[in-house]
């Protein structure tokens, strides 16, 4: 674990309540200024779950812009495909379908869903519980973003519906043992859909996929993260064949507060997470690393989830300071975050 030092007061503007995607863009050397010259860059823009889409795909000299274009396009698509099948208010998303059994039955569910159900239970068994998608038992109960902390007792009187050892999950069926259990995908369907968009591109072709914040990445990419104090200031991740995933977005406001951190509930007690205010986390797998991203706003520098999954993390702490976690390697290249 690695303490750097705080910036001052912070905002990460990579975020989807505001609209800004990640300034990601090529890294190259003094050997590789003669081969850029000689790839284009396509892009193709959306918006699906809530935030902007931006796929970006290199096209090598030799390569028709058209197959690029159609591979970008494409996946634009598969990521709306996820965003219909994880929907809560559509009666035929998968989500939906396995919240309205909760403690009846078992649900059929496609292999999309499975995955992320089956990537956030072993998040959760990693993190002893600070990661629950089952937390909707108690999230619903909050309202609008900036609502006011409910009373202690109700939130008590609906703990028992917060448990991700009642989510069974199989190879192609899950069932939540209790009835009135909600699941919630949030904290992994973006990581998920950003890797399963990427994987509709030609692997040939480098290509990065973002989802308001949250990125997946093939080849070699600078991720720049603006944290603004006194002085703008940018952290520069260099990342190679990875996602990169954050928590805790600022949300602006038009009330005199000026807006308020997006909150992430500590799934064990029902109340608002102490661990961090902002958490990147990068993994090979993106909806390992959105679900770690989560995680760490309510462990904080807490390794443990890092340090089995295999990740790699950066946590902006209550205390003000900035903890870099696990090992950097084969995907993460270089960290700076300016004095």
């Amino acid at each position: 674990m690695r303490v750097l030092p705080f910036l001052g007061c912070f905002l990460l503007t990579a975020c989807a309540h505001m609209g800004i995607l990640p300034n990601v863009g090529p890294t190259a050397g003094p050997s590789e200024v003669s081969l850029a010259s000689a790839v284009q860059e396509v892009r193709a823009m959306g918006e699906a779950m809530g935030g902007p889409v931006l796929v970006r795909v290199r096209c090598p000299s030799g390569h028709e812009i058209s197959v690029c274009n159609s591979a970008a396009e494409a996946a634009i698509d598969e990521i709306h495909r996820i965003d219909e099948l994880t929907d809560l208010w559509s009666q035929d998303g998968d989500i939906a379908r396995l919240n309205a059994a909760a403690g009846i039955k078992s649900v059929d569910l496609s292999s999309d869903a499975i995955r992320m159900l089956a990537t956030a239970q072993t998040v959760a068994a990693s993190s002893n519980g600070a990661f629950d998608v089952t937390v909707g038992g108690i999230s619903s109960m909050w309202g609008i973003p900036g609502a006011k902390l409910p009373p202690p007792a109700e939130i008590q009187a609906r703990m028992h519906l917060v448990n991700w050892t009642y989510l069974q999950v199989d190879a192609r069926s899950a069932m939540l043992l209790s009835e009135n259990m909600s699941v919630v995908v949030g904290g992994v369907v973006k990581g998920d859909a950003a890797d399963r968009a990427l994987g509709t591109i030609p692997q040939h072709l480098d290509a990065m996929v973002s989802i308001a914040s949250d990125v997946s990445i093939r080849g070699t990419w600078s991720v720049e993260i603006v944290l603004p104090g006194i002085v703008d200031t940018i952290a520069t991740i260099k990342v190679r064949d990875t996602a990169i995933m954050t928590s805790g977005t600022f949300i602006k406001s038009d009330h005199a507060d000026g807006g308020h951190y997006a909150k992430v509930l500590d799934p064990r007690t029902g109340i608002e997470a102490q661990g961090a205010d902002v958490a990147i986390v990068a993994h090979p797998n993106g909806g390992i690393a959105d679900a770690l991203s989560t995680t760490l706003r309510v462990t904080g520098a807490d390794t443990q989830a890092v340090d089995l999954l295999g990740g790699w993390g950066m946590v902006f702490t209550p205390d003000g300071d900035i903890v870099e976690l696990g090992r950097r390697g084969a995907t993460v290249l270089s960290v700076v975050v300016p004095n």
